[in-house]
């Protein structure tokens, strides 16, 4: 069978219309604008995300350090230095917690570093979502947010009058982090 996949730097590279022709011979995804004939050369297009620093587990509210880093590649897994695109990421399960920060960046030499994301509740095994239309969904390792440091007591319900001199019922209180989270034992 004739081989009818277009070779590295070839001229065809990105110089057809778009007639609407979704799937290239191989089935993948044409690339705009397309090439010319029956397949996408994607060597040097970036096609897919690489996480190439994972988030480290931080403290609730705080800054996850260092940044959360994302490569955009091409088929054969090289950084496409071209690649300007932007890279958003969403919090995949979030048990009720926000993630904060600029979440959409563009790349800038194939690179996109996310350095401003948080975590406002302490959890376990958080993970990240990043995306680009067009590209395979990447998720992040699992990370583990702890609690921030107690910042103040709360007093749960009022203590009861009582005469002078008699002791008072147990009090309730909580101890809140910066951000008005309860602390929970254990994580």
């Amino acid at each position: 069978p004739t081989n009818l996949h277009l070779q590295d730097n070839s001229p065809a590279q990105g110089r057809a219309a778009n007639l609407g022709v979704a799937l290239d011979y191989d089935g993948e995804a044409r690339l705009v604008p397309p090439d010319l004939g029956a397949d996408e050369n994607r060597n040097g297009v970036a096609v897919a995300l690489r996480i190439s620093r994972q988030p480290a587990s931080a403290t609730a509210g705080t800054v996850l350090a260092p940044s959360v880093d994302v490569e955009l590649i091409d088929a054969t897994g090289v950084v496409v230095t071209t690649a300007t695109s932007s890279v958003t990421v969403a919090l995949r399960n979030g048990a009720g917690a926000t993630l904060a920060g600029t979440t959409s960046v563009g790349a800038s030499a194939g690179l996109v570093s996310f350095s401003t994301l948080r975590l406002d509740k302490s959890g376990l095994g958080y993970q990240l979502d990043f995306t680009v239309p067009g590209f395979p969904l990447v998720t992040s390792d699992p990370f583990d947010i702890a609690h921030g440091a107690p910042a103040k007591l709360e007093l749960l319900e009022q203590p009861p009058n009582t005469l002078l001199g008699l002791p008072l019922p147990p009090l309730r209180v909580e101890v809140q982090q910066m951000l008005a989270q309860a602390a929970q034992p254990g994580i």
